[in-house]
């Protein structure tokens, strides 16, 4: 019996698309709140929306990890985690990523280089994983943007 088997390594993100441009503008929006805070005598608020840029610039800063991803006969295999195949509702291949989606977990991103799509897709198709649109909700859009997950 022969099996159907793909491996890819990949950074999880470019470092050069970090949205620097969003996080400035929402600096600057956070300390002009700070300001607010600060007039109407609520330092604790202040204190919150200096902090929270802060930290997503030092979160935003890190360096992208290297993943390491195969489909194989046992299941998607993403760095060291296995999916079995029985285990997932669907996949769906948009905007450079491979979304898996178990069927009791949030759905799983995996960067994918574009010339890689069509032999991913016919891998997941060889064992019988449906492909589905994903409708990504705005938490999920908010954490692939800004390279939080």
């Amino acid at each position: 019996m022969t099996y159907m088997e793909h491996e890819w390594d990949i950074f999880e993100f470019n470092k050069n698309t970090t949205p620097w441009d969003v996080v400035i503008l929402g600096s600057i929006i956070s300390f002009g709140i700070a300001a607010y805070f600060v007039f109407i005598g609520n330092f604790f608020g202040a204190t919150l929306f200096i902090v929270l840029p802060v930290v997503l610039a030092l979160v935003m800063r890190r360096e992208p990890k290297n993943i390491k991803t195969r489909i194989d006969k046992k299941g998607v295999h993403i760095n060291k985690n296995t999916h079995k195949f029985k285990d997932l509702a669907y996949f769906s291949i948009t905007n450079g990523h491979l979304i898996v989606k178990p069927k009791e977990r949030d759905a799983i991103y995996v960067p994918v280089h574009a010339k890689e799509e069509d032999t991913i897709r016919a891998a997941l198709a060889y064992y019988e994983i449906k492909e589905d649109e994903h409708e990504e909700s705005m938490t999920e859009l908010a954490n692939r943007m800004l390279h939080l997950k």
